[in-house]
Order: structure tokens, then sequence, then C-alpha cells
């Protein structure tokens, strides 16, 4: 196998690393297998201190994970709601104010791109999403955030106990998350 591009080495040079902390660590290789953030594998550790930008596996609140498992829109696994754990970022913790509004969710005054909730899933079935205000988040919660239009995240099941984080991706020296994605992902810190 012939590797000429910088991109070919970067990806291998992460593969190898994620390989070698996988076994030294015992932690484990996600594989994201939803369109709510673009297709990867990630590198999840349970040791962290989750932070704005973060990008972390964790199993939703189970009213929605339940209903996201009754209506299909995701596999069955592990969670207490019987889906498989999601990929997510975190968009906002302890101290940010969160804004909801016509145009999506703001946090800090940015907003989020493509995070408008929609009224209905794809089958015309009613989703229901967090209502319009302002809310600063409380110690002990994260706002979750993926880049899909369709994402199943906090615009729908709201601000997320930080306990429900069960693992996080972790950053690599040059900035870059342990990833190997299909696209390129936001900076939200």
């Amino acid at each position: 196998m012939a590797l000429g591009s910088v991109d070919d080495m970067k990806y291998l040079a992460i593969a190898l690393l994620t390989f070698a902390f996988m076994v030294i660590a015992k932690d484990h290789l996600h594989h994201n297998v939803s369109n709510s953030l673009p297709v990867a594998w990630a590198w999840v550790w349970q040791d962290y201190a989750i932070a704005r930008g973060d990008m972390v596996e964790l199993c939703p609140p189970v009213s929605f994970d339940t209903q996201a498992h009754d209506r299909g829109y995701v596999q069955s696994g592990p969670c207490p709601g019987g889906t498989i754990p999601f990929l997510k970022m975190v968009a906002a913790v302890a101290g940010d104010v969160v804004a909801i509004d016509a145009h999506g969710v703001h946090v800090n005054g940015r907003l989020l791109p493509n995070s408008r909730a929609k009224a209905v899933d794809r089958k015309g079935r009613r989703l229901t999403a967090q209502p319009f205000g302002v809310q600063t988040l409380a110690p002990g919660y994260v706002w979750l955030y993926a880049t899909n239009v369709w994402s199943a995240d906090s615009r729908y099941y709201g601000k997320v106990p930080s306990n429900f984080v069960r693992y996080s991706v972790p950053r690599l020296p040059w900035g870059s998350f342990a990833v190997i994605a299909s696209a390129a992902l936001p900076d939200l810190r």
C-alpha cells in the first residue's frame, strides 16, 4: 500500500494511535452510523472533563430514547430506552446562555448551523421540540448538538445531565478529534 498524501499519513497515524491507546487504556472505538454527524470512527475514553466543543458519547434521555427506538430512528442497543449510544457535540456547558427561536438554537449569541427543529419527521409524525426562550445552563448540565438538520439532539430533548455522558472523544495535539470522519466537524469551542 503506497501512502503518498498528507491525508493518507494523517489517517494512518490516527488509526495506529487509536489502536495503541485502545489497547493501553481499554477504551473503545465508536462507529457513528447515524446521519447526525459525518460517518466516522471515533476513539472514546472515560477520563474526561466536559467542555464546550467536545464530542461525546451518551445514552439520551429515556423518554426520547424510547421514542427514537420505537419510531426506528436508530438501531437497537444497550441504552435504557433501547437504542445504541449517540455521538454528539457539546454546544453549551454550565453558565452558557442557550436561546431558541424561529432560526434555531443560539449559544452565547452564536447561531448553531442547521439547528432549527423540525415540526414533523420524514414520515409526517409530530416531533416535540424545545420551546422558544432563553436559559442559562446550570452546573451539571450540557446542551448537545449535531450538524445534520435531522439530528436527534438537545433541540428536541433539551439540556442533558452531564452524567449521561459515557465517554469523550479526545482532541489530538494538532486540535482535531481522534476521529476518522467523512467530513469536517465545526469548532464550537
